[in-house]
């Protein structure tokens, strides 16, 4: 079930949205194709495909977007190979934008910064494991995540997390209170 707004969308509904933007961007795809120097048909392809985009983006941040995107990432015959870092981006890109809208949903209630990290928390806890709402805990965010291809694990430390992010090659971790970037690892540091 979707959110009010400024939350965010279920599943369902994103995939819903996603298969008409992808049918209108094909009819679009078609006219285009038809008429070449038509201008206004070349326009209406141009915002069917950003529409298309947007939809994908929103069906990326939902659990079953995620989900998908996990399974493709594991499906994946090079690991190393530039669309898998593509879906790794759009995984991360997604969990993030899942735990803004929750934390901008949590702003709107009026809620405290508690709120809002405890409903960013349960939304990374949601997107990982899927799991009905009454399973999902209480418990506010603490601490660091570390994004790896099986999802966000949270350290309570940033040294932890940097120690983790480097073990498993990742580059980045993010801090669990607010999503945000904490560091970039480069190549040779530790």
């Amino acid at each position: 079930m979707c959110d009010p707004r400024p939350g965010a969308r279920c599943s369902a509904d994103t995939i819903k949205e996603l298969q008409a933007a992808e049918e209108r961007r094909t009819t679009a795809q078609l006219e285009a194709a038809e008429r070449p120097d038509d201008a206004a048909a070349q326009q209406r392809l141009q915002l069917a495909e950003e529409k298309a985009a947007r939809k994908l983006a929103a069906y990326d941040s939902s659990p079953r977007g995620q989900s998908d995107l996990r399974a493709a990432i594991a499906a994946a015959d090079d690991p190393s190979a530039v669309d898998v870092d593509e879906l790794r981006t759009r995984l991360a890109i997604g969990r993030i934008t899942r735990v803004d809208q929750k934390r901008a949903l949590a702003r709107a209630r009026g809620g405290s910064a508690v709120d809002e990290a405890r409903e960013a928390d349960k939304a990374v806890r949601r997107l990982r494991h899927p799991a009905a709402a009454a399973e999902v805990t209480e418990t506010p965010a603490l601490g660091f995540y570390v994004l790896t291809e099986s999802g966000a694990d949270r350290y309570t430390d940033a040294s932890a997390a940097r120690a983790a992010s480097s073990a498993a090659g990742i580059a980045t971790f993010y801090d669990a209170q607010t999503g945000g970037q904490v560091v970039v690892i480069h190549r040779g540091e530790h």
